[in-house]
């Protein structure tokens, strides 16, 4: 059982109080350990200097309402694709407080669309009630900067204000980059949804990694 902390400070709070050096050389060293961006030495300046630009834009938003739910940061298991091992990491994520524990006796089915029924044995595990954690990666920067923090593990201020950075820029250090990456990925389940109905799904496996990719047959190479 987890003891709560509570921070009863917002995100804006907590960009204020810490000392921007520190969020920056955090956020520096995850950049490099996931390699996200592929870090070479010449770009390390570049990465500090987009972080520095995204925490001063946050920084002169507005006062706003805060995000319906609060924002909380804790260590999570994960399970780990290559090794199969669950390892835990730090995640900071919008809690949704109507979650449900889904039915035990009953196997995930996911669906996005909610006016479509799981088959007998399955629940909707699309579906809001049984969803824990929402990313808000996606997110405008207005909507969160001023919701409560919740920190679950007990991190310092550093860690929580820093890995809520991280999340909040994870498709891009501008509200503008995020929307258009959004667009993008809306544009790719609009793809996918349309080749499913019309048969065009293949999946490949990637013997490499040990696991599915699916793919999407171009029209005038589908197979009849």
């Amino acid at each position: 059982m987890y003891i709560e902390k509570l921070t009863n400070m917002t995100f804006r709070d907590l960009l204020n109080k810490v000392d921007e050096d520190k969020i920056l050389n955090y956020l520096l060293e995850k950049e490099i350990a996931t390699d996200m961006h592929f870090v070479q030495v010449e770009d390390k300046e570049n990465i500090k200097n987009d972080y520095k630009r995204v925490i001063s834009n946050m920084k002169s938003l507005p006062s706003t309402v805060p995000y319906k739910w609060n924002i909380v940061v804790l260590n999570e298991p994960y399970p780990d694709t290559y090794s199969e091992e669950e390892e835990p990491f730090i995640i900071a994520a919008l809690e949704n407080p109507e979650y449900e524990v889904p039915p035990k006796h009953l196997k995930p089915w996911g669906c996005r669309n909610n006016d479509y029924h799981p088959p007998e044995g399955y629940y909707n595990s699309n579906d809001d009630k049984y969803v824990k954690y929402f990313s808000f990666s996606f997110e405008e920067w207005k909507n969160i900067i001023d919701t409560e923090v919740l920190n679950r593990d007990n991190f310092d201020d550093v860690t929580l204000v820093s890995e809520i950075i991280w999340e909040a820029t994870f498709y891009g250090f501008t509200q503008e980059k995020i929307k258009e990456n959004l667009n993008e990925l809306k544009k790719r389940s609009d793809e996918y949804d349309s080749a499913k109905k019309e048969g065009r799904i293949e999946i490949v496996r990637d013997e490499k990694f040990n696991f599915d990719v699916v793919k999407i047959i171009p029209k005038n190479d589908k197979h009849t």
